[in-house]
């Protein structure tokens, strides 16, 4: 039987190597995008990646910088537009269409949103419940953001 800390290490292993792949995924797009202003919103969100990954990693060293994190991210309200509710990438290649490209992004926020929560339920440790939680919350505000994004496209296109 693993004990509650093996639980937590597999945890935040398997939280770091998903940060990890959201900014080489990121970062993939942000050369692939179809202006500057779309390439930026990638850029912007695979820095943010490496950030959670920072935290994730250094989360024992540095739990002061932590708890202003999670101050910080859970004290603002994100709105949901539900658009990656209803939206199926229209082939598995889907980086190579801009929408589509949105559409997975969209969809892989969402389930790093519910990933997050899902953490937060099972560590009994406070400081990495709320640094859990709070990560959701941004993994949410990147939804919205590739929400917002992909409503602009479409009144564009």
């Amino acid at each position: 039987m693993q004990s509650g800390l093996d639980v937590t290490i597999e945890i935040l292993d398997f939280a770091i190597e998903k940060e990890e792949e959201a900014r080489l995924f990121y970062t993939k797009l942000s050369k692939k995008a179809r202006d500057a202003g779309a390439g930026k919103l990638f850029s912007e969100l695979a820095a943010e990646e490496k950030r959670h990954r920072y935290i994730l990693e250094n989360i024992a060293d540095n739990k002061e910088a932590i708890k202003r994190f999670t101050a910080s991210a859970r004290g603002r309200k994100v709105a949901d537009l539900k658009i990656s509710d209803y939206l199926v990438p229209s082939d598995p290649a889907a980086e190579h269409n801009y929408q589509s490209a949105l559409i997975l992004a969209m969809q892989r926020e969402k389930a790093s949103f519910r990933l997050y929560n899902d953490f937060a339920a099972k560590v009994k440790n406070h400081v990495i419940h709320e640094m859990f939680l709070a990560l959701a919350m941004e993994e949410a505000r990147h939804k919205l953001r590739l929400e917002t994004e992909y409503d602009d496209f479409l009144k564009e296109n």
